[in-house]
């Protein structure tokens, strides 16, 4: 697609490039231009594809107007020529009723000619309809092509995967039971789930698997177990909370063998693993009794940091008396950025509507985001400088931007944002960002259905 830029730099001088003896018109009758610009009729210019300067050798020329219909002059290879105007595509190869095809939402033109979109196309960008009636899907996780998530038709729990192309198939199914939601986590070549279960103490009839991509079988990895909620997974090892029975539990991926590596929690289910550190919510029973934890990957040296923090009025009050959804966020110091980039904790909290943030070594938690209502957080996800609610309440996808902390432990100066709303979704259940949040790629569960919006695909327009 040609795109143009109306933001060029003005043309300057000749940057003269000549040997030291030589001086212009003297030895030195070729002058170049440096930092990438091109020369045009004696003068350095920027944009070397603009219609108003196109051509080489020293030598351009104003692009003449084109009468092509949907389409404006252009300078394409540093010769006049047309292109499409926005999103507008030449698909038939017909100068004579040039750009024919609207690129913005045809769904075999979705964004280029060509591009074929399996749902909806709107403003040149794709929202696949991967699933329909699907019984009680869950477990959302994106991959760079394939998208997987948990269904339950109340006895047996099937992991399901969906190519961009709606191509739906199952990958397993085993045997569940009501409850607790199942819980679904990827790497490289694996995936991995919880079942859930009854929730009730003393009831053990959830379990977790695995099983190798792209076609393996389900491998038991822990039977047995009281309601298996969240999932989180490090190179080495498998995570997750037993929400019934208050544990949180380990098996390392090579010897497969579970063990508790806390007990006595009061009702933990979302889990995270970063920066070699394991972190979990306790949802609490109503009590006061909810907290969020942070331990060593075995669950040594657990610590409790949710401690007492100020609201943006300067409220001090419990942070974690009814936490909600949580996400680890380990930074990389990219993106241009600089300053001293530490790992953060995330949490929702049900009570203040807030989310908190807090070094996973502690300190005092902060709040990132200013109060909202209705409130109803359902998970909280973090990508790159980016943190993402469902918010079940609202019945929408809210963000919070440039979520960036480069700042020294101990500082209190990051100031809160305003969380807004990115889009509505009826009867959200779950979300999963994509990689590394390019274009905003995401997929969703509404109610029964599964929708997977992809990122815009810049395809030919002639």
């Amino acid at each position: 697609m040609i795109h143009s830029n109306p933001h060029f730099a003005a043309a300057r001088m000749v940057a003269c490039l000549c040997a030291a003896s030589m001086t212009v018109g003297a030895g030195c009758t070729t002058p170049e231009c440096d930092d990438g610009s091109k020369l045009c009729n004696g003068v350095c210019v920027f944009n070397a594809d603009a219609a108003d300067q196109c051509g080489s050798g020293g030598t351009c020329v104003r692009c003449p107007e084109v009468a092509v219909p949907n389409a404006s002059r252009a300078c394409i290879n540093n010769a006049c020529d047309w292109a499409c105007n926005g999103l507008r595509g030449d698909c038939n190869h017909e100068v004579s009723d040039g750009c024919e095809t609207s690129l913005a939402g045809d769904s075999l033109n979705c964004g280029g000619c060509g591009v074929v979109c399996h749902g909806d196309c709107v403003d040149g960008v794709c929202t696949v309809r991967v699933a329909e009636a699907e019984p009680a899907p869950s477990g959302l996780v994106l991959a760079a092509t394939a998208l997987y998530w948990t269904s339950f038709d109340g006895t047996r729990l099937s992991v399901r995967t969906s190519d961009r192309n709606a191509s739906v198939r199952t990958l397993a199914s085993v045997d569940a039971h009501p409850g607790i939601a199942a819980a679904l986590a990827l790497d490289a070549d694996e995936v991995f789930w919880t079942t859930g279960g009854t929730d009730q103490p003393g009831v053990a009839d959830g379990a977790v698997y695995r099983l190798t991509l792209p076609a393996g079988s389900p491998t038991l990895v822990a039977g047995s177990q009281g309601a298996p909620a969240g999932i989180a997974l490090s190179p080495d090892a498998i995570y997750w909370t037993n929400h019934a029975s208050g544990e949180v539990m380990r098996a390392a991926r090579a010897e497969g063998v579970a063990k508790a590596i806390a007990s006595n929690q009061v009702h933990p289910r979302g889990i995270a693993f970063g920066g070699g550190r394991i972190y979990w919510v306790n949802e609490g029973s109503g009590a006061s009794d909810g907290a969020v934890v942070v331990a060593g990957s075995d669950g040594s040296q657990p610590v409790v940091v949710s401690t007492d923090a100020a609201l943006p009025d300067g409220t001090v009050v419990p942070s974690g008396v009814a936490p909600g959804p949580l996400s680890a966020f380990v930074p990389a110091a990219s993106g241009g950025v600089s300053g001293p980039f530490f790992p953060a904790i995330f949490w929702a909290d049900r009570i203040h509507n807030v989310v908190w943030a807090v070094q996973p070594s502690g300190g005092v938690p902060f709040p990132v985001s200013f109060p909202l209502v209705p409130w109803d957080p359902l998970q909280l996800s973090g990508i790159p400088y980016e943190l993402i609610v469902v918010d079940r309440a609202a019945q929408s996808i809210e963000e919070l931007q440039d979520v960036i902390l480069v700042r020294t432990p101990g500082d209190t100066s990051f100031p809160p944002s305003h969380l807004f709303t990115r889009m509505t979704i009826p009867d959200p259940v779950a979300l999963a960002p994509g990689v590394n949040g390019v274009d905003w790629e995401f997929a969703w569960i509404s109610g029964t259905a599964v929708r997977w919006r992809l990122p815009p695909v810049f395809g030919p327009t002639r």
